[in-house]
């Protein structure tokens, strides 16, 4: 696979060792129902992240089925992304 943004994932490890989007959401109120909620504070505040670190521009729909991404977030390549119908 070739991409553009291979250095994700290495980038995900050094996040995951930091810990930033474990301690993140203490930070934010953002009150949230979770049985309304399909990805936690902590899943969106990393790929917020990891599209800042790639040069994206928010709200890139396209990048949620992109592999790279979807390997540095752990997901599955056919987990659900969360888009609006």
């Amino acid at each position: 696979m070739l991409s553009s943004d291979a250095g994700l994932p290495a980038l995900r490890e050094v996040e995951r060792r930091l810990g930033v989007a474990d301690r993140l959401p203490a930070c934010i109120d953002a009150p949230r129902d979770p049985a309304c909620a399909l990805h936690s504070m902590q899943e969106i505040l990393r790929l917020r992240m990891l599209m800042i670190a790639a040069g994206e521009e928010d709200g890139v729909y396209a990048l949620r089925a992109d592999p790279v991404f979807k390997m540095a977030l752990e997901r599955s390549a056919g987990a659900r992304d969360g888009r609006p119908p």
